[in-house]
């Protein structure tokens, strides 16, 4: 989790300009339906308010924005895939 807010700014704009969902999650177009859900579910839990509340309100703020992005992505790879 650490690693991953060294990529947000102090005002919690995303210093990186990724956006395509399978970087998002981390996983390639080639993969199946199934191992993509797999690692947004890992993903999901991974940044859950409840897995960082121990850290303070400023990794609980990224882990929400991180929260949402993993969500929209995956959103966005079921959209493509037509699997909402």
């Amino acid at each position: 989790l650490e690693d991953w807010a060294r990529n947000y700014s102090k005002d919690g704009k995303e210093d990186m300009e990724v956006k395509d969902p399978y970087k998002i999650l981390g996983v390639d177009k080639s993969m199946t339906d199934d191992e993509i859900k797999k690692k947004y579910n890992e993903l999901i839990n991974k940044y859950h308010e409840d897995k960082v509340n121990h850290l303070g309100d400023e990794f609980i703020k990224m882990a929400h924005k991180k929260s949402i992005e993993i969500n929209n992505a995956w959103d966005l790879i079921k959209k493509e895939r037509n699997n909402s």
